[in-house]
């Protein structure tokens, strides 16, 4: 970090581009179809999902207000998700201190397994911007996370409803 005489420079934004290959034992529509579940966020990812607000719904398109936490700050974020069916998942942020960042979603079947593949650009502005250098180290980890929170789930309820 680059200091003046008794203040830090802050950077005033940050970007991160990454990808990311997991492969999970689990059906690619089932999985595809919890990631899709939007609404449902907040189950699936305790803890960092704190609300979800549809606000629009149509042909495969949905804008949701988002409402995260992650390291102690809480953030509302509306973002598009953009659902090509069994194939693509394209999340990107239209507001906010992550404005104009995108995550997409591939999924491949692979056997009984499913090939996923996330494709992040990440871009944090304003008050956030001093966790861009923290974003890219743990971003592997937060990734495999949460891969691993939606595998969990998909198999709990594919158990449940067979």
């Amino acid at each position: 970090m680059n200091y003046q005489i008794g203040n830090p420079i802050l950077p005033t934004e940050g970007t991160v581009k990454d990808s990311f290959v997991r492969t999970a034992d689990v059906d690619k529509k089932e999985i595809f179809l919890t990631m899709a579940d939007i609404r449902n966020y907040p189950n699936i990812i305790q803890g960092n999902y704190i609300s979800v607000n549809i606000i629009n719904d149509t042909n495969g398109t949905i804008y949701a207000e988002e409402e995260v936490q992650d390291m102690g700050i809480r953030t509302k974020m509306l973002v598009k998700h953009i659902l090509v069916p069994y194939d693509k998942h394209i999340m990107t942020i239209l507001d906010g201190d992550a404005k104009g960042s995108t995550i997409t979603e591939i999924f491949e079947e692979n056997g009984s397994y499913t090939r996923l593949t996330t494709n992040v650009d990440v871009h944090i502005h304003g008050i956030l911007s001093p966790f861009a250098s923290l974003t890219k180290s743990n971003l592997d980890s937060a990734v495999n996370t949460i891969i691993l929170k939606f595998v969990e789930y998909t198999k709990n309820e594919h158990a449940r409803y067979p």
